[in-house]
């Protein structure tokens, strides 16, 4: 289950998403962040993989989603489709990401819009009425796997609507009759990152097949590696970060794999475990 390395794709890329139902999703590389944070404009689905040249005429404002993700899955299972080069942020624009502050404040009234710069990190927030969520991106990042199924779903439920009809674009237009504001995927954001440092494969192939093997789908699953020449970088999502970190500790903590870290993530946490120390 190894997934192509990050310079496999490059910013301004095209790639596809297979979907459940057999269709295709396209899908540009917008923004990246090393190693594996992609920000893709995605397209509504097609029914068989397009190719580069149909993808010509697609407008930036007719993308369903502008969505922080990560990029494991591009090139393998993802189709890459190239394209690479400049992209015209001026059409290609960053999003506004919204977060339903009623996760931490049960009785808040608000949502926290935040805007990010060009490697994606927040720089400045402001509070939008209640009444606009759904109205602007989903501020988590998601898993390739994640970002599949809720994909299909919102589709199939005819929730996403068109960029260009978002309070960030310019000149935004009315939003189509018939759909709604999609909701917040739920508990996609919380993560851990096994880092395997070293050369070769094969420490990190054992605890991505040992991660596979032992962990319980209701707390998480692999979501693919990512090899650099110096480590690995094996991919876990699931609900509840903290259950997950000490489930993969559980796993990893007999493997012969002293100098392995955990970067875990969970909500707006992140903090880094060492099993053996």
């Amino acid at each position: 289950m190894v997934r192509v390395s990050a310079a496999a794709y490059r910013v301004g890329d095209w790639f596809a998403i297979p979907l459940a139902d057999g269709t295709f999703a396209p899908g540009r590389v917008v923004f990246h962040t090393p190693p594996q944070g992609v920000l893709g404009y995605v397209f509504a689905p097609r029914p068989t993989l397009p190719t580069r040249a149909e993808l010509a005429d697609l407008e930036p404002g007719d993308a369903l989603l502008a969505q922080r993700f990560s990029g494991l899955h591009i090139g393998d299972p993802w189709p890459l489709l190239g394209g690479a080069g400049d992209v015209d942020r001026s059409r290609w624009k960053t999003p506004e990401f919204e977060t339903d502050l009623r996760d931490v404040y049960p009785e808040g009234r608000e949502v926290r819009v935040d805007l990010v710069d060009d490697q994606l990190r927040r720089v400045h927030f402001f509070h939008a009425p209640l009444s606009e969520l759904g109205r602007r991106q989903y501020g988590g990042v998601m898993g390739a796997v994640a970002l599949e199924r809720w994909l299909l779903q919102q589709v199939r439920a005819n929730a996403l609507v068109p960029l260009r009809t978002q309070p960030w674009w310019d000149d935004p237009t009315p939003v189509p009759p018939g759909t709604g504001p999609s909701p917040a995927p739920e508990h996609l954001s919380d993560r851990v990152v096994v880092v395997v440092p070293g050369r070769g494969r094969s420490v990190g192939d054992m605890v991505e097949m040992t991660l596979m093997l032992g962990l319980e789908p209701e707390v998480g699953e692999v979501d693919g590696t990512m090899r650099s020449p110096n480590e690995s970088e094996i991919s876990v999502y699931g609900p509840d970060g903290r259950r997950l970190a000490d489930r993969v500790l559980e796993l990893v903590r007999p493997l012969r794999a002293p100098a392995l870290r955990l970067l875990v993530r969970a909500g707006d946490q992140e903090w880094t475990l060492r099993p053996h120390e």
